[in-house]
């Protein structure tokens, strides 16, 4: 798929936004801004609504990133390409969408994190301060500037940003995250108590919270609340760092000497297990370069949907996967074809997946899925059968046959033989409700009613399947 002339006429490359900012920050937002240098004062006050706002001129990019360079130029090789030029599109996307959107603070908030992870704090302050201008109730670039404070260890300057932020959005999560990050900093252990309560409430999954919320509990002693904060933890996250140390810690306090002992030889383990694993530096910053630019497409493109350019929307995808086709980013390219309508350029892009790649069996289920969605039977039969090669002892794959097998005209006892295998490959509640629904249309009423029943032992709460047995009875 080839870039759309639109792209090339934009001055930066292409357009792009953000909505779901959430996945800039995989684990907590502040786990982003690394490698900040305090280099100017935080923001002012936002200029008054009544005054003209200058022209804003978009700071230069970090040194040896090119902007508009064509995307064939940018790969080391046919195969991969290089951590430069990833970077480079990234910048591209984001820095095009803040052309394309000047009134968004979504979009300058996200290249003013690109600036601040390629190490300028300079830069990426300029550009919240006019995420600030353009939006001042905006909650996003308080945020930002809260978290790159903390990175600085300027935690009162970052207290005030969260609060703001969370005045500005009370159902933020990355606001509470921050904010109680700020007080721990400063030692206000009985102030952070309660954000961190709620922030695992509304977060259970929250590891870092967790952590947080015990060594809180530990400095309150409040030990046998922190075991339990530092045991879910662990439930997250098997072999968490922080967790099994506040857990050794606790176990410590609350004289449990077996368990603490057991602590530390799982810590001792990881600590030699990970001595022994070699590390490709260049491999891991090719894996940060690539996930920075899907994460960061999906961003871009999601804005642009929200900002009613669904077209733009799909074609930045289209940017991102065409230097780099990452399972991600076809997963989000098809996602956006189909929610446009483009049912068939969602099947192209599989099928010459397929083709480039026929053993990765992953690309042929996600293209059986789309047939069968459009009804194409046959084609998703035969691409079953090429997923069923590669991952044979898949019930999920016969289950999926099976279904091909069902409809009126088709092959009802082939469809009892799929499903068959599904159940003995993997007997779930939905494989022996597909076996019962093959045995009905095959007219094995009996052996159905058995398969149904069984279904609804294994899931009594599902009420298709309680209807279908109903209906047989």
């Amino acid at each position: 798929m080839k870039p759309k002339q639109f792209w090339l006429a934009c001055a930066t490359a292409v357009l792009v936004g953000v909505a779901c900012l959430a996945f800039i920050r995989p684990t907590s937002p502040q786990a982003e801004r690394d490698g900040a240098q305090r280099q100017a004062p935080p923001s002012g006050a936002a200029p008054s609504a009544a005054s003209p706002r200058p022209a804003f001129t978009l700071p230069e990019r970090p040194a040896g990133l090119q902007a508009n360079r064509p995307l064939q130029q940018q790969c080391e090789d046919s195969s991969k390409a290089s951590i430069a030029s990833l970077h480079n599109l990234t910048f591209d996307l984001a820095e095009g969408t803040v052309g394309h959107l000047p009134n968004s603070p979504a979009a300058f908030s996200l290249l003013g994190r690109l600036h601040l992870r390629s190490g300028s704090s300079t830069n990426a302050r300029l550009l919240w301060e006019q995420a600030m201008a353009v939006a001042p109730k905006s909650p996003e670039p308080h945020i930002d500037f809260g978290f790159l404070e903390l990175k600085l260890g300027h935690a009162e300057e970052a207290e005030a940003h969260f609060r703001r932020a969370a005045e500005l959005d009370p159902h933020s999560l990355d606001a509470l995250d921050g904010l109680t990050e700020a007080l721990l900093l400063q030692a206000k252990y009985a102030e952070a108590r309660d954000p961190l309560k709620t922030l695992v409430q509304r977060s259970p999954e929250a590891y870092a919270a967790w952590c947080r919320l015990g060594e809180v509990q530990l400095k309150l002693q409040e030990a046998t609340l922190a075991k339990d904060s530092f045991d879910r933890a662990l439930k997250i996250r098997g072999k968490g760092r922080e967790a099994l140390h506040g857990l050794i810690k606790t176990t410590a306090q609350l004289d449990d000497r077996a368990r603490s002992e057991e602590l530390i030889e799982v810590l001792s383990e990881l600590d030699a297990t990970e001595s022994q694993n070699s590390i490709d530096r260049d491999e891991i910053d090719h894996e940060r370069a690539a996930y920075l630019l899907q994460t960061t497409a999906q961003s871009l493109s999601e804005l642009l949907y929200q900002q009613r350019q669904p077209s733009a929307s799909v074609q930045i995808l289209e940017l991102a996967y065409d230097a780099l086709p990452s399972a991600p980013l076809r997963g989000l390219l098809t996602a956006a074809y189909l929610r446009q309508g483009q049912t068939d350029q969602a099947i192209g892009l599989l099928e010459n997946e397929c083709e480039d790649r026929p053993d990765e069996s992953s690309l042929w289920s996600e293209l059986a899925l789309l047939y069968m969605q459009t009804r194409r039977l046959d084609e998703a039969e035969a691409a079953l059968r090429q997923y069923i090669r590669l991952t044979p002892e898949s019930g999920e794959a016969y289950a999926l046959l099976a279904q091909t097998q069902l409809p009126a005209g088709r092959s009802p006892q082939a469809a009892v033989e799929s499903a068959q295998r599904a159940v003995e490959l993997s007997p779930i509640a939905g494989h022996h409700y597909i076996l019962g629904t093959a045995l009905y249309h095959a007219g094995r009423l009996t052996e159905s009613k058995l398969e149904l029943t069984r279904a609804v032992e294994l899931a009594p709460t599902n009420q298709e399947f309680r209807r279908a047995l109903s209906s047989i009875e």
